[in-house]
């Protein structure tokens, strides 16, 4: 009998320990899923604050590349219309070194 009972609680005492590492096992996949999900939370918003940014900006930059096409186009009318007039159209003298609005550039 004292064999029997001793064999039952080894046999369980295995299953317990099985049992054990099994569990042991799920719950560190658990904390690293967690960690994940704690981790990628704030870089996922970042990147969606990011994509909204560089939409707006996009969208910015093919207004101002609209708007360029439209001056250069006007300003090719008002130079064709002072020669037209007999004059001549004032040299075109970029800004950008009187500025300190933008960095120069190297050209």
């Amino acid at each position: 009998m004292l064999q029997i009972a001793s064999i039952v609680f080894g046999g369980a005492g295995i299953g317990s320990f099985f049992l054990s590492l099994r569990r042991t096992k799920s719950q560190n996949d658990l904390d690293i899923s967690t960690a994940w999900e704690k981790f990628s939370a704030p870089l996922l918003k970042r990147i969606q604050d990011l994509e909204i940014k560089l939409e707006a900006q996009e969208h910015t930059i093919g207004y101002l590349r609209q708007l360029v096409s439209d001056l250069r186009g006007w300003a090719e009318r008002l130079a064709k219309q002072v020669i037209d007039l007999g004059g001549s159209p004032v040299p075109f003298i970029s800004r950008r070194d009187n500025t300190t609005e933008y960095p120069k550039t190297q050209e």
